[in-house]
């Protein structure tokens, strides 16, 4: 099974405005989750880090700026109808990364696991599909 969010060319990938994919989502959707929580895989593992674990490391403005951020995928749910169901589990888990983010160096490690916007990303995908 392949990555949904696995992209074939990164590096040359432009982003047009277009819908990019056979399920209505939108490109922006894909580069801000990529962004915020896959952007750097470190060297000699699998595991990817984003801006989202990075910026947090910033006290106040950085979990303040990513939690703002990640809450621009709602406008992706709210634009493919998703259920009210599963706009509140993704408030849930922008709230849990908000709030447990927050806490000193342990909140930090937790927002570099958590990865709530692919949570969210891939909850809107199922909405979608089904």
């Amino acid at each position: 099974m392949a990555d949904e969010f696995e992209w074939k060319n990164p590096k040359y990938e432009v982003y047009t405005g277009e819908v990019i994919d056979d399920r209505g989502l939108s490109g922006w959707s894909k580069i801000l989750t990529r962004l915020l929580d896959d952007a750097i895989r470190i060297p000699g593992t699998n595991f990817r880090v984003g801006l989202d674990g990075l910026l947090g490391l910033i006290p106040g403005v950085g979990d303040a700026a990513t939690t703002v951020t990640s809450g621009s995928l709602f406008f992706e749910a709210i634009r493919n109808r998703v259920p009210l169901v599963v706009i509140i589990r993704m408030a849930l888990n922008v709230i849990i990364d908000a709030v447990l983010g927050s806490v000193p160096v342990i909140g930090d490690l937790f927002d570099i696991a958590h990865k709530a916007n692919r949570k969210n990303l891939k909850l809107i995908n199922k909405a979608i599909e089904d």
